[in-house]
């Protein structure tokens, strides 16, 4: 997934910031969970 555009300013650099580390948080604990199910699945 890509989020394409960039805003100026104060409000967009506070959303990006906060944003951001979301979505790396989220795609890390989605991998992990998918790694778990497969392994499950093979034992």
């Amino acid at each position: 997934m890509r989020q394409q555009g960039y805003g100026k300013g104060p409000d967009w650099e506070w959303y990006y910031g906060v944003v951001g580390p979301g979505w790396r948080t989220s795609l890390g604990n989605l991998k992990r969970f998918l790694e778990q199910e497969a392994d499950a699945g093979t034992s």
